[in-house]
C-alpha cells in the first residue's frame, strides 16, 4: 500500500505560472475653490472732512460699505487669503493707501475689515489669514466693509481712490 500512494503522488504534473500587471491610474487634487468675484469695484461716496473720524479710527460715516468676495469651493476645501496695498504691496499699515495722483486727498486711507466682528483684514505679503477651513461645498462668501480710516491729525480734500490685491490659497 505504500508503494501505491508513492507513485501517485509522483505523477502530479509541474505548476505553471504566468506574470501579469496591474496598471492603477488616478489623481489627487486639492479641495480649491474657483472665484466668482475676481474684480470688484467699491463706492465709499463723498464724505465731508470734518466727519472723518480721529487719526487711527476708521470712519462710521458714511456706514461702512459692503464688499464680498465669493468663490464656489469643492467639499473640505481650506482657504486663506493675503490682501496687500496695491500702491505699497509690502506696506503693514492697518489702511490702504490713496492711489498717488494730482488732487488726492490727505490724512486718509482706506481700510478694509471683516463684517463679522468690524477688525481690520491684515495687510501685506506676509498677512495671511484663514478664511475658512473644511468648508461644505458651495458658494463661500467672505464679507468685508471698506471705510475712510484717517492716518494724520489734518485731513485734505480731494480724490480718495486706493486699490487693493488680495490672494486666495487652498492649503
Amino acid at each position: 500500500m505504500i508503494a501505491l500512494a508513492l507513485t501517485a503522488l509522483t505523477g502530479i504534473g509541474e505548476v505553471s505560472a504566468q506574470s501579469n500587471a496591474v496598471s492603477i491610474n488616478g489623481s489627487i487634487i486639492a479641495n480649491t475653490c474657483t472665484l466668482n468675484t475676481p474684480n470688484l469695484t467699491v463706492d465709499l461716496g463723498q464724505v465731508s472732512v470734518g466727519a472723518i473720524m480721529a487719526v487711527g479710527v476708521g470712519s462710521p460715516i458714511p456706514a461702512s460699505t459692503p464688499v464680498t468676495i465669493q468663490l464656489t469651493c469643492q467639499a473640505g476645501a481650506n482657504v486663506a487669503m493675503t490682501m496687500q496695498d496695491a500702491a505699497t504691496p509690502g506696506s503693514t499699515l492697518p489702511y490702504i493707501a490713496l492711489t498717488p495722483a494730482t488732487g488726492v486727498a490727505g490724512g486718509v486711507g482706506i481700510q478694509l475689515a471683516r463684517a463679522s466682528d468690524n477688525s481690520a483684514v491684515p495687510l501685506g505679503p506676509n498677512a495671511q489669514w484663514t478664511v475658512a477651513t473644511n468648508v461644505t461645498a458651495g458658494v463661500l462668501s467672505i464679507p468685508l466693509q471698506a471705510h475712510y480710516y484717517r492716518t494724520a491729525s489734518g485731513v485734505g480734500s480731494g480724490a480718495a481712490n486706493a486699490g487693493a490685491l488680495f490672494t486666495l490659497e487652498y492649503p
